[in-house]
Parts: structure tokens; sequence; C-alpha cells
């Protein structure tokens, strides 16, 4: 670089610059809600691995990333880095995401969405005759649809497993499935690939585990509940008791924790 001459204090000083740091947006996304896929409309938190990097939130969902590239990244003509990012907001699961810097690509990155998902909620209700009284033993599940490949789990998840995460019959009967999107510990729902149908499922991706029956049953006293109600918009349930079935569209409220679906069957 030019040498330049900088006079301060009544005295002359000749400068050669080493580098020039220029503060610019180093990469931006968007974060939407899993459900809805729509840009986030409420506060959300970032939070870096790093502290030479300024994150800046907006209220439509929209984020950006900026510093001194030169001084962040100093090998980034010669290889790729990458910044370690936690996404939340209230209501919603945390989301770590890896941000991937590729070699000597232009700034500003574009970032694939980003999706939370809503923390999940119980579905409760109460299961009557049309005189009101109470029926016990009805059995509550997901009805499987050609749209919607779901399991209503009687109890959650003990773990989290991905999509491709294999479900099968217990005991064994050569019919399986997979996951298509993850499941959180604590879900109860799992959405499948394929309808399975089975009493008791077993779900694994070959480190963990878990066995556990479909669907929940009402009380003696008509009463049902079922707890980890998540990534999902809504679901057919189905209720059986043996003599009478009836199906109801459950469109799920993440805003309430819990949700109430009464039947009368």
């Amino acid at each position: 670089m030019l040498p330049r001459k900088v006079i301060a204090n009544g005295l002359s000083y000749t400068i050669v610059d080493d580098v020039t740091l220029d503060f610019r947006v180093l990469a931006h996304g968007r974060v939407i809600d899993a459900v809805t896929q729509r840009a986030l409309e409420q506060p959300f938190f970032i939070v870096l691995d790093r502290q030479d990097i300024v994150v800046k939130a907006q209220s439509d969902g929209l984020f950006y990333l900026a510093g001194k590239a030169e001084a962040v990244f100093p090998k980034h003509a010669s290889q790729p880095d990458m910044i370690q990012a936690v996404l939340s907001a209230r209501g919603y699961v945390d989301q770590p995401i890896p941000i991937n810097v590729p070699m000597a690509a232009p700034f500003p990155i574009v970032l694939a969405d980003v999706e939370l998902r809503p923390e999940a909620v119980m579905l409760s209700g109460r299961v009557t005759n049309s005189a009101g009284a109470p029926i016990a033993g009805t059995l509550v599940t997901a009805k499987d649809l050609p749209a919607q490949h779901a399991l209503l789990l009687r109890s959650p998840l003990s773990h989290q497993y991905g999509s491709g995460a294999t479900v099968s019959t217990v005991p064994p009967s050569g019919n399986t499935g997979t996951l298509i999107q993850t499941a959180n510990v604590g879900d109860a729902v799992l959405s499948m690939n394929g309808t399975l149908a089975a009493t008791k499922v077993q779900v694994t991706d070959g480190v963990n585990t878990d066995q556990i029956d479909v669907g929940v049953l009402s009380d003696a006293n008509g009463y049902y509940r079922a707890r980890g109600i998540g990534g999902v918009s809504s679901l057919t349930l189905l209720f059986d008791n043996g003599a009478t079935t009836k199906t109801t569209l459950y469109v799920v409220n993440y805003a309430a924790a819990v949700n109430q679906v009464d039947i009368v069957l």
C-alpha cells in the first residue's frame, strides 16, 4: 500500500496501512415457524460461539451477522470456517445451527431458512355419550390419511430421533416405516413416510430406542390426555370405544399449553 502523511499535535507522520478492515454484513438469513412455514413474528435471539461478530435480529424473522471480515476470518481466502449458533424464542424449542463459511465465498453469505419448532402442547378432553355419561376405555389415535401418516403415542419419547429413524411394530411383524421429520424428546406424534398399523411401536436410530403404545385411553370418568403434541399443524383424531367410532379434525393451538377436544359418541 502507498504511504500517506498524517499530522497530529503539530507533528507529521508517514503511515503505511498494513490492512484495511471493513465492517460489513457477513451473513444473513430468516427464521421461520416450522409448522406454519411463515416468518417468525415475535422476538428471537441468536447466541454465537464467538465475540467478534455482531448480531441483529429483526421482528420479521430476518437476521444479520456483521463484523470485520479480515479479522473474523483471517484465512478466508485459503480455508473454510464455521460459526456455531443457537436460536431461541419464547414458546419455541431452542435450535442449534452450524453456519458454514465456504472458502473464499463472497460476503454476505445467504443462509437457508432456519426452522424453529413450537414447544409441544397437551391435548385433553372428555368422551361422553349423547346423555352426557362418560365413556371409559375409548382409544384415541391419529387417523392415517393419504396426506398425513401420523402416529399418536401414549407417552412422549425419551430420546430425540432424526428424519429417517426406523419405526416398527411390537412385537415385530415385518412392517416398518421411517420418520420424515425430527421427533424431539417429549414428542408424542410421529410423522411417518407411510401407513404403519400398530398398537405398539419401537422407534430406533441404531443408538437409542423407545417402545411405546399407540393411542391414549379415556379413564373411568371419560377423560383422556395426550402429552407431547408437536411438529404438526393439525391431526385427524379417531375415537373408538369398540362399538362406535368418530373422527374429528383437531387444529393444534400452540399458543395454549392445553388444547381441549371433547367428543360425543
